[in-house]
């Protein structure tokens, strides 16, 4: 049985901090990270099988992530 890259503890984790910034705009209820530099997020994804910056994509949409990490 494959487990989907979406049905993971790591990608429920991830969706959790996600939207922890996105409801508190910007605010981290964990960190002491200044609102400014949560304000706009962009998110690196980086596939495990590569290296060298091969891969990596870059989002700021929770959609986008789910729909990229899906086709993979």
């Amino acid at each position: 049985m494959v487990t989907s890259q979406l049905d993971t503890y790591e990608f429920h984790q991830f969706v959790s901090r996600y939207m922890e910034l996105s409801k508190n705009d910007g605010y981290s209820l964990k960190e002491r990270t200044p609102q400014k530099h949560c304000k706009e997020n962009y998110w690196l994804v980086k596939p495990a099988n590569m290296n060298q910056g091969r891969g990596i994509e870059i989002f700021n949409n929770l959609q986008e992530i789910q729909k990229f990490l899906s086709s993979r």
